[in-house]
């Protein structure tokens, strides 16, 4: 879950049993930094390595695309190339994933032009689906669907809901249908699936259509994953589902939520309810009330809430996400990381969300509705 807390231990203790010249716990290293998102890190264990192999050029050509030094990334693919490493289809997966998390479509075809071109590596549906997710991300819907009709492999379930998934964030119901039925295709009991285009319409004031759909999804017994949120705090990983109230510190973490949504309303926040369903212990699902208490129970809030009354005032508060955040908890953290003055990591299923005085590294690109 990206602890870093639980990685800085493990580091300290290698250091002290003089393991961190060898060359495959230094990679485990440098890997561990990357995916906590501690690039300075990664890089600083990398340069100390007496003996690098593929590995290590591999995760620290993705730090160096995470961070946006893109041509020191490029330098990095020549030098393990003239060292005789193999430069393949994984990496470039990797990279082109890094670029997404940047939403930097851009630098992405770059990437891709250079591994058909330059490396004569044929694309995989890994790396035509990393595409198609960030033109999803930035509204470029309909050259997503142009990309997943036009590509030399069919498109498969992942790659039709990753632009259905966008089609409900940027609210486009006719092209979220047809992403739909292409789903219901290939997979037609992807619970999921049917909760997104509930959402569609539910957000274009399609009732009928969306109760339909509704339906249907219960006739097939069709079920999403609940979300989960996971914060670590003195070494030890808390974790909170959708309006939990199991936690020893319930009261306190509520009582700071209704705190924070009326210093949240002073600062212009209007809540965003979208039409997200609850998913109950006997593995149902009903719709959320759509008032300002239920949105106070969403998982990342909770932990959220956890993190501000547990850990020293301005501290890192780091999360992570099974699901992609929602619109409400992002605008919500914006604002909270202004007046709490803290950093704010969200590790959520699609981006590393870093939040800090009002403003999201991620441009709002990757939240749901």
């Amino acid at each position: 879950m990206g602890s870093s807390a639980h990685g800085m231990a493990i580091h300290h203790q290698v250091v002290a049993s003089g393991l961190h010249s060898d060359m495959v716990v230094g990679n485990a290293l440098v890997d561990m930094y990357v995916k906590c998102d501690c690039l300075v890190e990664a890089q600083r264990i990398f340069l100390s390595l007496e003996y690098r192999n593929k590995i290590s050029w591999d995760a620290i050509i993705v730090a160096h695309v995470l961070e946006k030094e893109i041509f020191i990334a490029r330098k990095c693919l020549i030098k393990m190339a003239q060292e005789g490493l193999s430069v393949d289809e994984i990496l470039f997966t990797d990279i082109l994933a890094a670029c997404r998390s940047n939403g930097d479509m851009k630098e992405a075809w770059n990437f891709f032009e250079l591994m058909r071109n330059v490396y004569d590596i044929t694309p995989s549906i890994q790396h035509f689906g990393c595409l198609i997710n960030l033109l999803g991300d930035g509204g470029h819907l309909a050259e997503a669907e142009e990309l997943l009709e036009t590509m030399p492999i069919p498109p498969d379930t992942v790659a039709w809901f990753s632009l259905l998934s966008a089609c409900r964030i940027h609210r486009n119901v006719n092209l979220g249908l047809n992403c739909f039925h292409k789903v219901m295709r290939l997979d037609p009991g992807m619970g999921v699936a049917y909760v997104t285009m509930s959402s569609i319409y539910a957000e274009a004031g399609m009732w009928e259509s969306k109760y339909w759909i509704d339906e249907k999804r219960r006739q097939i017994d069709a079920w999403k994953i609940p979300g989960r949120a996971w914060i670590e705090v003195n070494r030890e990983v808390h974790e909170f589902t959708v309006g939990d109230r199991t936690h020893p510190l319930t009261n306190k973490i509520y009582a700071t939520l209704r705190r924070l949504a009326i210093v949240c309303k002073e600062e212009g926040h209007v809540p965003q309810f979208g039409s997200k369903g609850r998913s109950l212990p006997d593995g149902t699902e009903e719709f959320e009330n759509r008032s300002e208490e239920a949105l106070l129970g969403h998982c990342e809030k909770l932990a959220l809430a956890f993190g501000l009354v547990s850990t020293p005032e301005g501290a890192t508060v780091r999360i992570v996400k099974n699901l992609r955040v929602c619109t409400d908890c992002h605008s919500v953290s914006k604002i909270i990381s202004k007046v709490e003055r803290r950093e704010i990591i969200i590790n959520d299923a699609y981006h590393v969300h870093h939040f800090s005085n009002g403003e999201c590294s991620c441009e709002k690109h990757f939240v749901s509705g």
